[in-house]
């Protein structure tokens, strides 16, 4: 998957503002996924939402999730870890009339205690494509 950098000729006030709002979803998006809020992570898709997680060295996206409820028990997963950090690196966003589509870099930490053992995953640079609709 190769992107190319986008030409900026003008900016619009209510263009940044749109990018602002994108990333401020994507960090919301981190944020209830540490927190174990499922609700607050569900509330961020539309009902027709589609997420295509993408595996670290794997182009092509491994499933697809549909809509809200095929998101909850991806989401209701995180609960079986004792915490979790999601770092969200870089974001590319195309713009194509009233949508934006794109896909975000996040390095996640999974601790996990079964009795006296305590487990920590990592999981690097797994873009997660999206589109959505903006103003």
């Amino acid at each position: 998957m190769s992107f190319s950098r986008a030409v900026h000729t003008s900016t619009s006030a209510e263009g940044v503002a749109d990018r602002l709002a994108i990333r401020e979803l994507l960090d919301a998006h981190a944020h209830c996924a540490d927190r174990r809020d499922v609700e607050g992570q569900l509330s961020l898709f539309t009902a027709d939402a589609e997420v295509l997680p993408i595996d670290s060295g794997n182009a092509d996206p491994s499933r697809s999730f549909k809509g809200r409820e095929e998101l909850r028990p991806l989401f209701e997963a995180l609960r079986a870890f004792e915490a979790t950090t999601h770092f969200n690196g870089q974001s590319t966003v195309t713009w194509e009339r009233n949508f934006a589509t794109g896909v975000l870099d996040c390095l996640a930490y999974l601790v996990k205690i079964v009795g006296p053992s305590r487990t920590l995953t990592t999981r690097s640079s797994i873009p997660e494509p999206f589109r959505e609709g903006v103003s």
